[in-house]
């Protein structure tokens, strides 16, 4: 019988995945005749050399793989995340699997295991971590004192180059952050490293995965990470302290369901305690029974500022629970393999065989910050990064062009980097949280930053050494102007002339650019409008309902009586819009921006009376397809539209008339001459000009 053809899908973390290698390995071990497999992952070079899997063209069947309900079981059901795919297996095909050794299952080559990266025996260390995971960072300067504590152990400290990884310092320590990235070999080199490695140690991430994967000794850091159970090694040394800590409980719903309980308590009715079990909304963590129990749990937040039991150490923040472990409990948990024999101490010489990783060339600052290309000049960006629409697309693409022109690129971000920031900035951007340290270019885009510019936490600004430094108002003014700190400055940014002036009011005689926002606009250059069809007015934008008008259905109802024939399609629509055939309605990028602009013939951007918008980087996209625009006569479309590429309206009653007398002879002219327009003004290089002139 023709065996069964299943690709399975998961596209999760490195981490992550190396847990699906376990469901793998499981299902083909209870089914070795039933099943054909193939995966499509993150990472795929985890798979290499893998027993378990097939090639074939078209599946008999496409399983998407996820370990999301058996996570949520996490704190009541002891059992290991080397599990959490193999269920989810389960489920889809609906057969038991039996559980196979708790590890991932990866497999090397003979050539692999023959290849020693680096001569002699060491630990890896990966101290660091992704900055939008601060609940997971032990101090560096902890992780300082366990090296310095362990002269006869040699370190190799790994990670990847763009997040926020510190270098520590000694004789002992091999500096290999940044060199196991390459798309094609970099993982492999990363796998051998572990292969021939004594142990690692480091945090509850993809390392201790992969320490366990080969049987080699570590210790992992945890606090009161994801439960013991769930994440732990048998023969790993997970210093954590679930239990010990009574912190906030910070959901809102159990907070509410808790109130309610209490208030049918005391009315002397029954609180219908059994309603909270059958109430998924509510978060596994909240005991109904006895809420204070909630401090018995493990902690599943990420982001620092999720974190509710917070402490003040070294220059930065850190979640209790982590500071509670000290650098004595991480030395006796790697002197315990020695102790116990389980490693013998070895005085081996120990040497980087170059030939076999590429090792990037470093300036170690003295206080041990992270890594920096010698001979590259530094451009640092602190910015917002939690987000991913106009103001940080625009962010991304100067850190790209940097990259290009020569620069070491930094990123500081105010809080965590969201998914879409991470995978458009540039595959050499380094994640730090130091500001201080001195650089070439430091680019300070402030979005909504600035109206908290005169708190104290941005006195540190006070500090920053740079060549040159670049305040980015990109947005409104709030502080700036207003703090000292933003007074000094060597040059300031606009995207619109007018907030330009009302910032030389605060702050006469300095110097200033204003420019138009850092588009790619070559894909819509390369574009074109078919202008010979019915009148069709498309808008994009960002920042929901925010942006438009109260009684924008009104205004539409207007236009529909000037121009009977007219179609409207909004990207996203207003929630509040009417429902008409002739008015299109998409979600936020539901399709590609140029693709929604090319259905249009005109481009309108009507805003309500008092919002400022300095951009938008949309009006800037609509031109460059050669779509002529009509927008507010005010703020950043002021600057971008001329009479002869659209029109500019004092009120809503223009827009109404403006309309009425549209044809497609008309929309042409305009629009070729806004292409031409976006052609010649909106060169985004030009913002490395200023940057770097």
């Amino acid at each position: 019988m023709a065996l069964k053809k299943v690709e399975f899908h998961s596209h999760l973390a490195l981490g992550d995945t190396l847990m699906v290698t376990c469901a793998i390995r499981d299902l083909k071990k209870a089914y070795p005749d039933r099943y054909a497999i193939k995966v499509d992952t993150t990472c795929m070079h985890v798979w290499d050399y893998n027993p378990h899997l097939s090639t074939f063209d078209k599946p008999d069947m496409m399983i998407e793989i996820g370990p999301k309900r058996f996570t949520q079981g996490s704190q009541t059901r002891g059992l290991h995340y080397a599990n959490g795919f193999r269920e989810s297996i389960e489920d889809n095909l609906n057969l038991p699997i039996p559980q196979g050794p708790l590890k991932p299952d990866l497999h090397l080559s003979d050539e692999e295991k023959k290849d020693k990266i680096v001569e002699g025996r060491y630990w890896i260390i990966i101290p660091g971590g992704k900055s939008d995971f601060g609940t997971k960072i032990w101090p560096h300067e902890l992780w300082q004192e366990v090296v310095s504590a362990l002269p006869d152990i040699t370190f190799v400290q790994l990670g990847a180059a763009k997040h926020c990884h510190r270098i520590l310092t000694g004789p002992n320590v091999i500096n290999l952050v940044g060199t196991t990235e390459h798309p094609d070999t970099g993982l492999r080199d990363l796998f051998k490293l572990f292969y021939h490695c004594d142990g690692s140690t480091g945090l509850v991430s993809m390392q201790m995965h992969l320490a366990a994967a080969f049987d080699k000794a570590c210790v992992v850091v945890a606090g009161a990470r994801e439960p013991a159970t769930f994440e732990a090694y048998n023969h790993h040394r997970y210093l954590h302290y679930q239990g010990s800590l009574r912190c906030k409980n910070d959901c809102e719903n159990c907070k509410q369901y808790s109130i309610d309980a209490k208030r049918k308590r005391f009315c002397g009715e029954t609180a219908m305690v059994e309603d909270y079990w059958k109430d998924r909304k509510l978060c596994p963590d909240y005991d109904p029974i006895d809420p204070a129990k909630l401090y018995l749990k493990a902690c599943w937040k990420s982001v620092i500022e999720g974190c509710t039991n917070q402490v003040e150490a070294y220059g930065a923040t850190y979640p209790k629970c982590q500071l509670m472990i000290e650098p004595a409990d991480v030395i006796k948990a790697i002197n315990s393999y020695y102790e116990g024999g389980a490693l013998r101490p070895s005085k081996q010489p120990i040497r980087v065989n170059e030939r076999k990783v590429a090792i990037v060339p470093t300036a170690v600052q003295d206080d041990g910050t992270f890594p920096v290309p010698i001979n590259k000049k530094i451009f640092r960006m602190v910015c917002n990064a939690h987000a991913y629409i106009g103001g940080e697309k625009s962010v991304t693409w100067i850190m790209r062009a940097m990259e290009k022109e020569g620069y070491h690129v930094q990123l500081v971000p105010s809080k965590h980097v969201c998914d879409s920031f991470r995978k458009n900035m540039g595959d050499n951007v380094q994640i730090t949280n130091d500001i201080t340290t001195p650089c070439d270019i430091l680019m300070l885009y402030a979005n909504d930053m600035s109206y908290a510019f005169t708190q104290d936490e941005y006195r540190i600004m006070e500090k920053v050494t740079a060549d040159k430094k670049i305040l980015m108002l990109n947005y409104k003014l709030g502080g700036a102007g207003k703090a000292e700190w933003t007074k000094t400055w060597d040059l300031y940014g606009f995207l619109c002339s007018q907030m330009e002036e009302e910032f030389l009011q605060r702050v006469p005689g300095v110097e200033t650019f204003v420019l138009p926002p850092a588009v790619d606009i070559e894909p819509f250059l390369a574009d074109n409008i078919s202008y010979n069809k019915t009148l069709h007015l498309v808008r994009h934008s960002s920042q929901g309902d925010n942006k438009y008008p109260e009684n924008f259905n009104e205004v539409i109802e207007k236009i529909r009586e000037a121009a009977p024939t007219a179609k409207m399609s909004f990207m996203p629509a207003p929630s509040f819009l009417n429902g008409n055939a002739r008015v299109g309605k998409f979600s936020f990028d539901q399709i590609p921006v140029i693709d929604f602009l090319k259905q249009g013939s005109c481009y309108w951007y009507m805003l309500p009376e008092k919002y400022s918008d300095q951009g938008p980087r949309t009006i800037v996209e609509a031109m460059a397809l050669g779509l002529p625009c009509i927008a507010d006569n005010r703020w950043g479309a002021k600057d971008r539209i001329t009479d002869d590429t659209g029109w500019l309206c004092d009120d809503q009653e223009d827009y109404v008339e403006i309309i009425r007398t549209l044809n497609h002879k008309i929309l042409a002219e305009k629009g070729q001459a806004a292409k031409a327009r976006a052609r010649d003004c909106f060169n985004p290089n030009k913002w490395i000009d200023a940057i770097t002139g």
